[in-house]
């Protein structure tokens, strides 16, 4: 261990631009430039979360215990990250993945995708398998 920031538990990570993104209770950003020194910079949101991705300047998040919803966070300024959309769904919600502007999930026992091109109003796609459109 070169270096430790101790802030309650943590249940994931995800590292983009020299920042570590963990999540628990809210969206916590440290940055670790300075490995031996992290230091946490930013924080948004109060819900406990549960799945984290980050991509580009954004950060998409499940929260849970009641999993059925997707928050969308701007983190361009890793200091004063903000919720810019969010999305909730009619099941739990149990993973998050993006690529370009679709955003994956698992929800029930289901993949659905979903159009985040804007991030303020993520629309719902559609789910593999299934000729009904998630509404």
């Amino acid at each position: 261990v070169i270096g430790l920031y101790n802030h309650s538990k943590c249940y994931g990570l995800r590292v983009a631009d020299g920042y570590v993104r963990r999540h628990r209770r809210g969206l916590l950003i440290v940055d670790v430039a300075i490995p031996t020194d992290p230091q946490a910079v930013g924080v948004a949101g109060s819900d406990h979360i549960n799945k984290v991705a980050v991509q580009g300047d954004l950060a998409y998040v499940v929260s849970i215990p009641d999993a059925e919803k997707l928050y969308i966070f701007d983190v361009s300024n890793v200091t004063a990250p903000f919720q810019v959309g969010w999305r909730s769904f009619p099941q739990p919600t149990y993973g998050v993945y993006v690529t370009g502007a679709t955003a994956v999930l698992g929800i029930g026992g289901a993949t659905c995708f979903m159009d985040v091109s804007d991030p303020s109003k993520p629309v719902i796609g559609y789910r593999p398998g299934s000729v009904k459109h998630m509404a």
